[in-house]
């Protein structure tokens, strides 16, 4: 029972991934997936852990002392409505909320373009602006976007 459910959940995961990071699907297997995800992963973890740390730790400052102002200023509109600290509860929530998705997508878009740099270098040639599939193309712009071919792509490749 549990094995099935485990099953299912990695197989949401599995389509999830797909449907964020297109990239992904160049490989037909899972296994290979999850491999290219796991080189990608790591390779941009490791060039920005500390600048990602330093940078969530100085906007996260930024943001409470941000809120707490904002909070400050929607207290003559509410009135005695609501408490203090429930005020700035809500709008520390909802900016924060939005924080964390703006970092999400910020993320995706990074990943997808280190996806694309290694797809390039294992021979599937996709644009690095739009990510269309440049194999066989004889262009030397991308005929999806117009980006021009980055120089180690040849045309016609595998």
């Amino acid at each position: 029972m549990m094995r099935k459910f485990l099953d299912a959940l990695y197989a949401l995961g599995d389509s999830w991934n797909n449907h964020l990071f297109p990239e992904l699907l160049y490989y037909e297997t899972a296994k290979d997936r999850a491999e290219l995800w796991r080189t990608c992963y790591w390779r941009f973890f490791r060039r920005v852990r500390w600048k990602l740390v330093l940078a969530l730790l100085f906007v996260s400052t930024a943001l409470h002392v941000g809120f707490r102002l904002a909070a400050g200023q929607l207290r003559p509109w509410v009135g005695g409505a609501i408490s203090d600290s429930s005020l700035n509860l809500l709008v520390s929530g909802i900016g924060g909320g939005f924080f964390g998705l703006f970092l999400l997508w910020i993320i995706q878009k990074v990943m997808r373009i280190e996806l694309r740099k290694e797809l390039n270098v294992r021979g599937f040639h996709v644009c690095m602006s739009c990510g269309y599939d440049l194999r066989g193309q004889e262009t030397p712009r991308c005929p999806e976007c117009g980006a021009a071919r980055m120089a180690d792509q040849t045309p016609g490749g595998p």
